[in-house]
């Protein structure tokens, strides 16, 4: 709800016209939870911030914790050894908004990668089926849990063109 008064009181500054959300880990996955309830994002960066449950050696992390609580509530399905959703469905919500997903294969907070990928392919191939395929762009490298010059540079090309085509 915070970020979706943010997108409401950028709407009221005249000089902005389109709305984009990038985000690096907890900021990545907040950005595209975000893109895939509130469409007036109008593109969106995730970078190591998408996972899946599927394969997670951290499950519990999703849930209430003592420190920090991403989703409280899949606390109570997790102890039952039930997951209630995977985080390739709420990404799914982003389409047909253009969407930038970076992850590394030798991420440490999410080690999981493969997995990971195979949720990446079922999102691009929403977005085929869509017939919008140029609206999303994955990229998957050797890296770690980190959002390297170059990636960071493509991700704002990428923001640039979804958000000002005519320049």
């Amino acid at each position: 709800v915070d970020h979706m008064y943010g997108v409401s009181l950028l709407e009221r500054i005249a000089s902005v016209h389109k709305i984009g959300a990038i985000g690096h880990s907890l900021g990545g996955y907040n950005a595209y939870f975000l893109a895939g309830i509130d469409k007036r994002v109008k593109a969106v960066v995730t970078s190591c911030g998408f996972a899946v449950f599927a394969g997670d050696p951290e499950r519990d992390r999703w849930g209430r914790r003592s420190w920090f609580s991403h989703i409280p509530k899949v606390s109570d399905f997790l102890a039952k050894e039930e997951v209630p959703f995977e985080f390739n469905e709420i990404a799914a919500l982003v389409a047909p908004t253009p969407f930038f997903l970076w992850m590394g294969q030798k991420d440490r907070i999410f080690p999981h990668w493969e997995p990971a990928a195979q949720a990446v392919a079922d999102i691009d191939k929403l977005y085929t089926i869509l017939d919008v395929e140029h609206q999303f762009k994955a990229l998957i490298g050797n890296e770690g849990h980190d959002f390297p010059s170059e990636i960071r540079q493509s991700a704002y090309t990428f923001l640039d063109e979804k958000l000002n085509p005519e320049n």
